[in-house]
């Protein structure tokens, strides 16, 4: 049998090694920063890339506010008719042609 060795230790020094170190080196992220972080970074690549496309196609995204919504105001005399040959007059003032979609 091996002989134990006992050696007396003092109440605290016991509890300095027993302590968790708070000299932890490594940067920590408060919680869900880096979920946020790779959502916009995924984000940014998204429209990028969608610029990319969109400028070696020739494709023009336009945006139409109706009457009411956005920052317009309303007008209860427009129709779906009226506003339908807006979006005609519009495109035809920017030169797209007869060839255009909107949803």
């Amino acid at each position: 049998m091996v002989g134990r060795v006992t050696r007396k230790i003092s109440a605290a020094s016991a509890r300095a090694h027993t302590r968790k170190s708070n000299n932890n080196a490594s940067f920590k992220l408060p919680p869900g920063m880096l979920k946020k972080i790779l959502a916009a970074l995924f984000v940014g690549i998204l429209a990028w890339i969608y610029q990319e496309v969109t400028e070696e196609l020739g494709v023009y995204i336009v945006s139409f506010d109706r009457p009411g919504y956005g920052e317009s105001d309303p007008n209860s005399k427009r129709t779906v008719k009226s506003m339908a040959l807006d979006i005609e007059e519009l495109a035809y003032q920017l030169g797209l042609g007869f060839k255009f979609y909107f949803s």
